[in-house]
């Protein structure tokens, strides 16, 4: 997978172990061929910013679009050193509500 330098783009830096192998080796692979195959998979998955730290901590997504019967399913992931403090429940709860306002999701 190619190197991609988040700071130049997004001012932040990468976490202690993120991304993890999981995503690293199955996760992002994965969303590159969907988005080959629909640039509009990117608006269901995004990394997790702890913005007073200017960390990379996470990512959350909808593991495919929706399908026919308006069905999806959420994925997410924290490095250890987030864990427990609450960040996937609050970034969960924000990222379901958004979900539920997208007209192809029932």
């Amino acid at each position: 997978m190619q190197s991609i330098h988040l700071y130049p783009l997004l001012g932040v830096m990468l976490a202690e172990g993120f991304p993890n192998h999981a995503v690293r080796n199955f996760v992002l692979p994965t969303i590159l061929v969907q988005l080959r195959r629909d640039p509009s998979y990117g608006l269901w998955s995004g990394m997790i910013i702890h913005t007073a730290d200017g960390l990379a901590i996470g990512s959350m997504d909808c593991k495919a679009l929706p399908d026919d019967d308006g069905h999806v399913e959420i994925g997410y992931d924290i490095v250890p050193t987030y864990q427990n403090k609450g960040y996937a429940t609050e970034i969960g709860n924000v990222f379901v509500s958004w979900v539920w306002e997208k007209p192809s999701v029932r």
